[in-house]
């Protein structure tokens, strides 16, 4: 039997929440067919989970909930969206999205799952502080992030590394109270 998770509803999407007793729970009782058709994994994205559950993917420090995201009409999976690294002691969690189905960039769907997502975080989660990172390249992501009232805190230097180049990373936050007065 699955642990008990949360779906929440927007106007377009389904947001299904994934947790590490959830992922555990498939990782150990689901072939691999079985694992690839429930979170809806390609051949990469299934490698790349499975080593993740392999290696770990909480601790006493940090722990992760996101979601995926669903399209009411086709059911299919088309991103993910959620607190990837979760540090409950100290009430703050780095956001992070993905839409991997490309036929749904371009419609709002990211910020319409971060406008259910980040009152989420503050309401439910504890959090204090929510973080985000985008290339600085990547412009449509930044307009994500400024469109939710995140601030620009900084470039990080040399934050990511990808294909063997690092990169740097712009750092944007949104605080409790931040939030609290735009809603």
């Amino acid at each position: 039997m699955l642990p008990e998770t949360i779906t929440l509803e927007t106007e377009r999407l389904l947001l299904k929440e994934i947790t590490p007793e959830l992922y555990i729970h498939v990782f150990e009782n689901s072939t691999d067919e079985e694992i690839k058709a429930y979170f809806d994994f390609d051949g990469k994205g299934f490698e790349l989970a499975k080593s993740r559950y392999k290696k770990g993917m909480t601790n006493y420090h940090t722990t992760f909930k996101y979601f995926l995201l669903k399209d009411k009409e086709t059911q299919s999976t088309i991103g993910t969206c959620g607190y990837y690294r979760w540090y409950e002691e100290h009430n703050r969690a780095e956001f992070g999205y993905v839409m991997s189905n490309m036929a749904y960039r371009k419609q709002g769907l990211m910020t319409e799952a971060a406008n259910a997502l980040i009152p989420y975080a503050f309401d439910n989660m504890g959090v204090h502080r929510i973080e985000a990172f985008a290339s600085p390249e990547n412009e449509p992501s930044i307009r994500i992030l400024e469109g939710l009232g995140f601030t620009k805190e900084g470039l990080m230097r040399d934050h990511f590394l990808r294909d063997g180049v690092y990169e740097p990373s712009a750092a944007y936050s949104l605080l409790k109270h931040e939030f609290d007065q735009m809603r």
